[in-house]
């Protein structure tokens, strides 16, 4: 089943809420010079295209995970990845869904949107899954629906 509308899901950073805490604490000079991140596939494509430009630029490496993420898996590294942020340690993680302001708050992160990407989303014709809300599309992609039978289809795990 191919679904009548494709969504746009929001491609962003998780960033941490220590970026104020950072400046007033510069990194020492303990620091590895490395920024790490991680997170969605959709985002590490985007980054890693980017990746010699912002290490030219900030004169530091940027180490990047995520090639190889699985779906709902990425994005829940990301936000991770983003919490570990400290001075001496910088992260950053990047997400394929919109966070709430709730998500966002018990998280401690901030989200900093950098584009929209479409997605089809395809079902196949076996599933009898009819419909499914933008709200948990969404929690699929952050992994917290991960069955099919979830939403009304077939007892298989969502891929």
């Amino acid at each position: 089943m191919l679904f009548n509308r494709l969504s746009l899901v929001t491609l962003a950073i998780a960033a941490s809420l220590s970026a104020a805490n950072a400046a007033e604490n510069p990194v020492s000079s303990k620091s590895t010079n490395e920024i790490t991140g991680a997170g969605a596939h959709f985002s590490w494509v985007i980054f890693n295209d980017l990746k010699d430009g912002l290490e030219h630029k900030s004169g530091r490496k940027i180490r990047l995970y995520g090639q190889q993420s699985m779906l709902g898996m990425g994005c829940n590294a990301g936000i991770k990845t983003a919490k570990l942020n400290q001075p001496g340690n910088e992260t950053f993680g990047f997400v394929c869904c919109a966070l709430s302001d709730n998500e966002l708050k018990k998280e401690g992160i901030r989200l900093y949107p950098i584009a929209k990407e479409p997605i089809l989303i395809l079902v196949h014709k076996s599933n009898p899954v009819e419909n499914v809300s933008l709200a948990k599309l969404r929690a699929m992609f952050r992994g917290e629906i991960t069955n099919w039978k979830q939403v009304g289809g077939a007892d298989l795990p969502i891929m």
